[in-house]
């Protein structure tokens, strides 16, 4: 595996050595000196079809689809700075709520549909 990165230091790439086998895009949506100003917009393959799609508001992840377009939406609740609470509404317009506390879940166990999402291609482990 070759990976590349853009000017900013994002991987924007990965190959076999002889085809692109993804590509990964990002745009600017942050600013202030502590935090990354890009935020992953976009994985491809390398026939430039979209495999994950993401959407933000107020920098965190609001909406997820994947190539098939099953499509995931999060809200998150806060106090003051700290997350407390995020909702993930499947596909299937079932509900999963995560807890937090200090910035730990308080319920490690996840409903194995919603890992679909994050489920990372054999080719880049």
């Amino acid at each position: 595996m070759r990976y590349s990165y853009d000017r900013s230091g994002h991987l924007d790439g990965v190959t076999d050595g002889s085809k692109v086998l993804y590509r990964f895009e990002y745009q600017r949506l942050m600013d202030g000196p502590s935090n990354d100003s890009y935020l992953l917009t976009a994985v491809l393959d390398g026939d430039w079809k979209v495999l994950l799609k993401n959407n933000f508001f107020n920098a965190r992840v609001s909406e997820q689809t994947l190539a098939e377009g099953r499509t995931y939406k999060f809200k998150y609740q806060s106090m003051e700075t700290e997350l407390i609470e995020t909702t993930v509404t499947l596909p299937e317009k079932e509900k999963e709520i995560f807890s937090f506390h200090n910035g730990n879940p308080d319920r490690p166990k996840i409903n194995s549909e919603f890992c679909i999402a994050w489920t990372i291609p054999s080719s880049l482990k």
